[in-house]
């Protein structure tokens, strides 16, 4: 009876048509009750079916919008590490604080904290990516290139410390952005040395103060989280400035390109899409006991030099600015009183190569991601950046990597590779030259040094560096060697007009890789090439 009168309602003047067809069924068949009750049964089920319906439809909006609620107080949140850096240059006013209000709102409407799988419009991309490269191949002068600011990150240890004059004065530009560490394990004396011979031999010395970092000193380990650490603290601080790209990089490395070539190489791609040179995935099954085995790193010690190193420096400065410009290490040729003991020596912190543990790592059980690698020298986006710095999906991988031994080769391979958002904004090259085999033969644990003295020949590498299409070759240990004069001849400064030139390989090589990427996304090989 309810389903006939809601059939009445639905269907108005019809409905009685309908009864009395329904009554005289039943009066002339044998059996009309019970075709009847089938009848009202078939449409009661159509009635809970449509009601269910209407249910669920009214849950889902509802869990949409709570969910929707929750994806962006995860922003809120993630957004928060950042909140320190932009409330201080508010306070000091003018345009500068108008700059940092207009980075703050660009992170913020990024929302880089919530994970999306939305895919980019390659075909748009490419069409853009293309004709970029057809203006660059046709240009005639500089003038007519687009350039993006870039933002360099150099890790410094005691190996390598005196070859960071040369590198910095390769590299510098003035509308770019760096920020340099060095190893707690350095002396204080020796970054003085190094930081004056910087200053003297540098030809814009005076411009150095503006947009070059010394960040505080802190023991790192190699193959340790704690690189990862010192990382994560110089995106930090270089995110309060303006840039588009970050290139890390270590002081071994040495530019193939100098810096305005490699500002408008880099203007040819997508402003969003970041570079990095993956393993082979034989390399992934091979190396996954790295892990999988329990590793102690012993920077990680919080001892009272290292909670003093975290102090500001006088009541002035604020507890969140623990880096200081590259004139703070140089008052007047004179060493300034950084990093010194109480009687005025240097002092050094060593805290001692990885621990090794036996046991397996309890976490590696709980993994549901893929376990890969990747080169830890790397070209990032500043979205990515902002997403390694502050997102919950990063502290999550990094609390999984905080006990396993060469975490900066998986670590950020793994959060592009396992992210459905970064991983479709990814491009499989990292334009480093790293020479693992030579001549048939096997570098071993660590690749060549390319102007090792034991090799005889000071430029026995230089047929590997001209035919590379690179932006940097590692690894280089002596200052001002033979390998680096060339490179600074032949190949830094190549012309727009040599069609075969060395910067136009590197355009055709960076054109291809990219065109690629938004092609056929990212392609991970099976097995290692010949060249790797």
């Amino acid at each position: 009876a309810r389903a006939r009168a809601l059939h009445a309602q639905l269907a108005g003047s019809r409905a009685m048509p309908l009864r009395r067809a329904g009554a005289d069924a039943a009066a002339s068949h044998d059996g009309s009750p019970v075709r009847a009750v089938l009848r009202c049964g078939a449409l009661c089920a159509v009635f809970a079916a449509a009601c269910v319906a209407w249910s669920a439809w009214l849950r889902r909006g509802a869990g949409s919008d709570c969910a929707r609620a929750k994806r962006a107080a995860d922003r809120e949140v993630a957004l928060d590490f950042d909140d320190d850096f932009y409330a201080v240059e508010q306070q000091r006013g003018g345009a500068e604080s108008r700059l940092q209000n207009t980075w703050a709102a660009e992170a913020r409407a990024s929302d880089v904290g919530e994970v999306r799988s939305v895919a980019p419009d390659r075909s748009r991309l490419h069409a853009s990516t293309t004709e970029r490269c057809a203006r660059l191949a046709s240009a005639q002068s500089d003038a007519q290139l687009e350039e993006v600011d870039l933002a360099y990150f150099i890790q410094v240890s005691e190996a390598n410390v005196h070859l960071l004059p040369r590198l910095l004065r390769q590299l510098y530009h003035r509308n770019n952005s760096y920020a340099v560490h060095f190893d707690s394990k350095i002396p204080a004396a020796s970054v003085r040395r190094v930081l004056a011979e910087t200053l003297a031999q540098h030809p814009y010395a005076p411009q150095l103060a503006e947009n070059v970092i010394v960040m505080r000193r802190e023991p790192v380990t190699y193959q340790g989280v704690t690189m990862i650490l010192n990382s994560v603290a110089a995106f930090r601080q270089l995110l309060r400035r303006r840039w588009s790209f970050l290139i890390n990089i270590s002081a071994a490395d040495y530019p193939l390109l100098s810096a305005t070539r490699q500002r408008q190489l880099l203007a040819l791609g997508p402003r969003d899409f970041s570079f990095l040179s993956f393993f082979s995935k034989n390399h992934w099954k091979r190396f996954v006991y790295r892990v999988g085995r329990l590793c102690l790193d012993p920077a990680l010690e919080l001892d009272a030099r290292a909670v003093a190193g975290h102090q500001p420096r006088n009541k002035d400065e604020p507890l969140h600015s623990n880096h200081s410009l590259i004139s703070d290490y140089v008052c007047d040729d004179s060493p300034c009183a950084v990093e010194a003991g109480d009687n005025g020596e240097s002092t050094a912190v060593d805290v001692g190569a990885l621990v090794w543990s036996k046991t397996r790592s309890p976490l590696r059980a709980w993994w549901n991601q893929h376990a890969c690698n990747a080169e830890a020298w790397m070209i990032l986006a500043r979205p990515l950046v902002h997403f390694f710095a502050t997102s919950h999906f990063s502290r999550r991988v990094l609390a999984l990597f905080a006990h396993s031994v060469s975490s900066p080769e998986h670590f950020w391979s793994m959060i592009v590779y396992n992210h459905p958002y970064w991983r479709e904004r990814v491009v499989n090259e990292a334009f480093r030259l790293v020479v693992w085999r030579f001549h048939n033969k096997h570098s071993g644990q660590h690749p060549y040094n390319l102007d090792d003295p034991k090799h005889g020949d000071p430029l026995k590498f230089w047929g590997a560096v001209r035919s590379s299409r690179r932006l940097f070759a590692r690894k280089m240990t002596r200052a001002n060697n033979p390998l680096m004069e060339r490179i600074d001849r032949d190949l830094a400064h190549s012309s727009l007009a040599d069609r075969d030139g060395f910067y136009q390989s590197v355009v055709s090589h960076f054109c291809e890789a990219v065109t690629s990427a938004l092609t056929r996304g990212l392609v991970v090989r099976e097995v290692r090439s010949a060249e790797e």
